[in-house]
């Protein structure tokens, strides 16, 4: 099971299990499991301009922008609301914990674009940035969840 968190306004969750509502942190995680893809369909009527969807399934290999295995699921079902959404720009940011990298944070961002394009996206919809580890939204800096991508409707 992964998590998976979609940040500001959502509408419409069908299918995907349990949810929790942090009230601090203004987040709604669902368990997710990307072996049953059919199963956990992201629907959302609402992408708002300021809202940001935390993408934690897309993992790469330690110091690479390499995906792990299970992280294109979620953005091929990222792709199929972004098709839906037509009009709808996003900014694809890429964040590190621990250490400032700036160059591997963009690097792993622009794979995430890249991945989106290939995919059928119009890249003049598309963003990217890498933010290394000076945006953590954890206050420990060393806390893995700090490693992360996020997409920021534009």
């Amino acid at each position: 099971m992964c998590e998976k968190t979609i940040e500001g306004s959502l509408n419409g969750q069908d299918g995907i299990g349990n949810a929790d509502w942090d009230r601090e942190t203004k987040m709604i995680t669902v368990n997710y499991n990307p072996e049953k893809l059919n199963e956990n369909k992201i629907k959302t009527n609402n992408f708002i301009k300021g809202n940001v969807i935390y993408l934690p399934s897309v993992r790469f290999q330690d110091g690479t922008y390499v995906f792990l295995f299970g992280s294109t699921e979620i953005l091929e079902e990222m792709v199929v609301l972004l098709k839906k959404h037509s009009s709808i720009k996003v900014e694809i940011a890429g964040h590190v914990c621990c250490v400032n990298n700036m160059e591997l944070s963009k690097y792993r961002a622009k794979k995430v674009y890249d991945f989106l394009i290939e995919n059928g996206i119009n890249k003049h919809r598309l963003t990217y940035k890498g933010y290394s580890n000076t945006k953590p939204k954890y206050a420990d800096i060393k806390d893995a969840r700090n490693r992360r991508v996020e997409l920021r409707v534009q």
